[in-house]
């Protein structure tokens, strides 16, 4: 998410992969804290540093963060929406019209690989990969797509030597069947079976999609029994979805039958006082690698990707 007023005159292009972008980034329009969220105490332990909270009557900060290893991220132009592994690659989707797109990225080197751009009036955002097939949500175009990836050949490629050289005249191939759906796009996971997708909303719902985007259920996130707004960025496991909290940088732990808060973390600190960010290139972005287990961790336009380990409050 992070968002700006649409160009209605600005014509639509055909997208076309292309192995960085080369657009300049616009400032969107800033929302506010969730109410459920507010700060009491700061308190910093080595690479781990976390808030207290109140939480009109919640349990506040119930989990930790280690930092175990830090990663190139590009600085610009990689506003990120949505982040994803997908047989050992990265996946990343990147808002703003003129500039949306999903790529993949060496996680070793921060190097964008390959790029799909979309139409330069679409607002992308979360992405997710379910039977190799690629979806992506817009913003308020109510518009997803869904891309073939068995052209990219990602089998005969190692994801930590990968360079824009093994995708020379390879592409991935966007169906022609595409979705719309009602309000907002935000985040978007899925559960081995389903989409599960966000909308931002402060009613706190998040939905449940089969393979054609129509809705199967809809569970409403809650902490403490108030709803939680402002849900982006989603990454499901283990019967948990893991979300961002947009503009903040609060992750929260889902039970994804109830729609239960379960867990929350809160990452301020995690990159160097001093970083150069604009006030939208807040935390966003939460992958879990499948084959290791290793959850990394990122925002728009960040330096640095985070490979993060959470633990249970002591």
């Amino acid at each position: 998410m992070g968002k700006k007023k649409r160009n209605r005159d600005q014509r639509r292009q055909d997208p076309t992969p292309e192995p960085v972008a080369d657009s300049t980034s616009p400032q969107p329009a800033k929302t506010g804290m969730p109410k459920w969220l507010i700060p009491v105490a700061v308190l910093a332990i080595g690479a781990t540093a976390f808030i207290v909270y109140t939480n009109q009557g919640g349990d506040g900060i119930t989990l930790d963060y280690e930092v175990l290893g830090e990663f190139k991220h590009q600085s610009e132009k990689a506003y990120t929406q949505g982040l994803e592994f997908h047989k050992g690659f990265l996946f990343e989707g990147t808002g703003f019209e003129k500039e949306s797109d999903w790529r993949i990225v060496n996680l070793q080197t921060g190097k964008v690989c390959y790029r799909y751009g979309i139409s330069s009036d679409l607002f992308g955002e979360g992405i997710t990969i379910l039977d190799g097939v690629l979806y992506q949500v817009t913003w308020r175009n109510k518009v997803a797509f869904m891309y073939d990836l068995s052209g990219l050949r990602l089998d005969d490629k190692d994801p930590k030597t990968v360079t824009a050289e093994d995708f020379k005249d390879l592409r991935a191939t966007r169906k022609s069947k595409q979705f719309k759906y009602e309000g907002e796009g935000w985040g978007l996971t899925n559960d081995g079976t389903h989409l599960i997708m966000s909308s931002g909303s402060a009613d706190g719902k998040i939905v449940y999609r089969d393979k054609n985007f129509d809705i199967v259920k809809t569970i409403v996130v809650t902490d403490d029994d108030d709803p939680v707004n402002n849900l982006n960025e989603l990454e499901y496991h283990d019967g948990h979805i893991w979300a961002n909290i947009y503009q903040t940088d609060f992750i929260v732990k889902i039970d994804a039958e109830t729609g239960e808060v379960v867990g929350k973390a809160d990452l301020a600190g995690i990159l160097p006082a001093g970083t150069a960010l604009k006030p939208d290139e807040v935390l966003n972005g939460i992958a879990r690698d499948p084959a290791s287990g290793k959850i990394y961790v990122t925002g728009k336009n960040w330096p640095t990707l985070f490979e993060v380990r959470f633990t249970s409050k002591q």
